[in-house]
């Protein structure tokens, strides 16, 4: 050591470097050699000389020199008096283990040998002084001391040496020969074990979207740090709702954060907050880093528009088919007696005026058959129970049964028993006890999720009517059934519903009605993604309605005659909250209004000419399909009794603000022949359509099932509304008595051209007639028809061909 430093005023008598494997200092002794000024230099020499000091391969800076002023010079100014640890001291601690220091006291720029320490000098924070002792070296003035300190836990350890201004005896530093104090504190920290930590974490639920968890170090650390992560599940589930994931996060010099991504899984129903767990473990070096938060809650958000979507469009069809049916009781025969149909077949009827011979029930369709039964049972009641049993009435044995779907057995089934009131007062009034069925299919869109679903119901109810007043109440179970489609994913979807609806309807006069619906029901929801488990909630309906209806011009059968017809629906469909699906709760409302008018004008020959209008305005509002709809029409009707000749023309148009670009128009001209009453005789018939339908305004709008169903019959082939679908049909037929005059028998012809293509039509009915039971005298019908259907592609699609075969009787 001695051969780096150059020395005037005495010589280098030995020199030791303080802790050799630090490098942290050197102590050299010299030898004065007279009074002068004892100096100690370290000169900057250039690296490839010898004895030359570099540090990182770069001489020093400057020469680095000491000078001891000599006995003359003592009076002299002694400099700074300071202190330092020696050695390498620890930057952290384990929280137990006992740290070892050593310190000393200098004046800068050198060592003196003429300091003292006084006892209790030191303070420890986080921790104790086990031991302190002072060694001495060369000389008994030349002092290091040595500590033991011992932590009392994590925190951070703290030793003080204290500075004093007093001198005189106060606990301190001070240098002997000129009495001076320390000129400030020494203080060394010793950090206690770093801490790991994670935060929770948020995030909408998107495609690509993931949950960033950040975790943070609490202190910068001169190691490597490292701890494990995992993911496990909150309310979410792995792989339906995130990604599993898991690893280690390392830590390097001077880094504290670090973030750990979790993919999530979209899917199309909203969950209410679905959470995931992450946790850390295992950190290292374990002696120097702990974990103090090491579970996290990321939470994943979203606004899916499941189950909102399907409870609106089920609530809305459910209170529609609720309102049908109030429709129907308020337009019911109140006429005592027994009614039901079995899949479209009637096999009970009323007595007096709604007889089977009354034009009433002639004019319910073409497949009822009727059989009259009374107070007193009779012969209505026999044949009631023949039926039952499978006998036929007065048709062949091997054209009494057919197959149906449960679709068509449910809607054409029904039944309603009507007596008289009794009790004093009655005044004449009626008690009904009906069931019905309905089936309504729905469809609809909500940004990119689809939904389309059916349902049916079943009701059982019971009215009362006396007078301008009608009063109801029945239950209605339905059940839904459906799916929906969305690109972060797919499902079924299922409800149920029972509930309770009250209504009524007051005429105020000949003229005008008023009515009311309200409803509450219950019931359940079943969700189930592709892939998942299902999801089953409660679910609730309230609904309420209002209407009005009325001849708002009476003409009678040669006047002006206009028709109104408008009322009101709200409806709200709610659903609660479970584990995986959020609350939900749609409302619809719907209010409607339509017009029709007709003005027949007798001409002198006979011949009637009835033009006539008609207007449907609606607008849906709430969480389904919304926007305003209108439908407009005319047309006008001759028609000459005594030459058998009808002609017609009619044109309509649809407008909707939910398509600017969509307009569905159509028009339509028929001239029909049929010179002899009734089915015998030659009759013909030519029908030319433009567009779409030309006729439906009030009834076609306001019994739409939602505003969707307006687009669903474009009248131009391309779609846009340029009456580019045309199609001419024509029909010919001769009736020919059969079967001892009993039958009419009439072989038909038909054709039809379109601009999609050619249909012919070649068949024959055979009608069975009965003398005396009205103007129809039908009792049993069966038709045969072979058809042709050739398509407008130059031969591309073959032809398609098909037959069929249809039975119509009524008793």
């Amino acid at each position: 050591g001695g051969a780096l430093l150059e020395v005037t005023g005495g010589t280098v008598t030995g020199a030791r470097r303080l802790t050799p494997q630090d490098n942290s200092g050197w102590e050299v002794s010299a030898q004065p050699s007279g009074n002068d000024d004892l100096v100690i230099r370290l000169p900057n020499r250039a690296c490839d000389e010898a004895n030359a000091v570099c540090i990182g391969g770069q001489p020093l800076a400057a020469a680095v020199s000491v000078t001891i002023p000599g006995p003359e010079q003592a009076t002299e100014p002694l400099g700074p008096f300071t202190a330092a640890f020696a050695g390498r001291v620890p930057t952290e601690h384990d929280g137990s283990t006992k740290m070892e220091f050593e310190f000393h006291l200098s004046h800068n720029p050198g060592h003196l040998s003429y300091e003292t320490v006084r006892d209790d000098l030191f303070t420890v924070t986080g921790g104790s002084i086990e031991s302190a002792s002072r060694r001495t070296q060369g000389d008994e003035k030349h002092m290091h001391w040595d500590l033991r300190v011992d932590p009392t836990g994590d925190e951070d350890v703290t030793i003080t040496l204290i500075a004093t201004t007093d001198c005189a005896g106060t606990p301190g530093v001070c240098r002997l020969s000129d009495n001076a104090p320390l000129d400030s504190y020494l203080r060394q920290t010793i950090n206690g074990p770093a801490t790991l930590s994670v935060a929770d974490a948020t995030v909408e639920e998107a495609e690509g979207a993931t949950l960033d968890f950040v975790v943070t170090l609490s202190r910068r650390r001169f190691g490597t740090t490292t701890v494990q992560y995992a993911t496990s599940d909150g309310t979410a589930s792995e792989g339906s709702d995130y990604t599993a994931t898991s690893g280690t996060l390392s830590f390097g010099f001077n880094e504290t954060s670090k973030t750990v991504s979790v993919p999530v899984l979209p899917d199309a129903h909203n969950d209410g907050g679905e959470t995931v767990t992450l946790t850390l473990s295992n950190p290292t070096p374990s002696a120097y880093v702990r974990i103090s938060d090491g579970t996290a809650t990321g939470t994943i958000t979203n606004s899916d528009a499941m189950p909102r979507a399907w409870n609106a469009r089920f609530g809305r069809t459910v209170a529609e088919q609720v309102l049908d049916a109030v429709e129907g009781r308020m337009r019911a025969d109140r006429t005592p007696g027994v009614e039901m149909s079995l899949a479209g077949e009637r096999i009970g009827l009323r007595t007096e005026a709604g007889g089977a011979g009354t034009p009433a029930a002639r004019d319910r369709g073409a497949r009822n058959r009727d059989l009259s039964i009374g107070p007193d049972g009779g012969a209505g009641t026999a044949h009631l129970a023949e039926w039952l049993r499978g006998a036929g009435i007065d048709s062949p044995a091997g054209l009494r049964t057919r197959t149906v779907g449960g679709r068509e057995l449910l809607l054409g089934s029904s039944f309603n028993l009507t007596a008289e009131s009794e009790g004093p007062g009655s005044g004449g009034g009626t008690v009904s006890v009906w069931g019905r069925g309905a089936v309504s299919d729905f469809d609809g869109r909500e940004g990119e999720l689809t939904v389309d679903g059916e349902v049916v119901s079943a009701m059982l109810g019971t009215d009362w009517s006396r007078g301008q007043t009608m009063a109801g109440l029945f239950v209605g179970h339905s059940t839904g059934e459906g799916g929906y489609q969305a690109p972060a994913g797919a499902g079924q979807v299922s409800s149920t519903l029972t509930g309770f609806y009250p209504w009524g309807r007051y005429v105020l006069n000949d003229r005008v009605e008023v009515w009311g619906a309200a409803g509450y029901g219950e019931g359940t929801l079943t969700l189930e993604p592709d892939g998942q488990d299902a999801i089953r909630t409660d679910l609730a309906l309230w609904m309420a309605a209002a209407g009005l209806r009325g001849v708002v011009i009476d003409g009678g059968a040669d006047g002006f005659t206009l028709l109104a017809k408008t009322d009101a629906m709200m409806v709200e469909t709610s659903t609660d909250a479970v584990r995986g699906l959020a609350a939900s709760e749609a409302g619809v409302t719907r209010p409607r209004l339509g017009l029709e008018g007709t003005l027949p004008i007798l001409l002198g020959d006979g011949s009637v000419l009835t033009p006539g209008m008609e207007i449907g305005v609606r607008h849906d509002g709430g969480d389904a399909e919304t926007g305003f709809g209108a439908d407009i029409g005319g047309g006008i009707a001759w028609r000459d009794p005594r030459r058998g000749i009808s002609a017609e023309l009619r044109g309509r148009g649809l407008l909707t603000h939910e398509a600017d670009d969509f307009r569905e128009r159509g028009l339509s001209a028929s001239l029909g022949w049929d010179p002899v009453e009734g089915d015998r005789g030659p009759s013909l018939s030519l029908t030319q359509t433009i567009g779409g339908a030309s006729s439906g305004g009030a009834d076609a709008l306001l019994r739409r099932g939602t505003l969707e169903g307006l687009a669903a019959n474009d009248d131009g082939a391309g779609g846009d509304g340029d009456l580019g679908a045309r199609r001419l049909e024509a029909r010919f037929g001769y009736g020919f008595a059969a079967f001892a005059d009993g039958f009419t028998f009439t072989p038909e012809a038909g054709v039809g051209l379109s601009d999609t293509g050619r249909d012919y039509s070649l068949g024959w009915r055979l009608v069975r007639v009965e003398r005396g039971s009205g103007p129809s005298g039908r009792s049993l019908e069966l038709s045969f028809e072979a058809t042709r259907r050739e398509s407008a592609s130059n031969g591309k699609v073959p032809p398609e061909h098909g037959v069929g075969m249809r039975l119509v009787s009524r008793f």
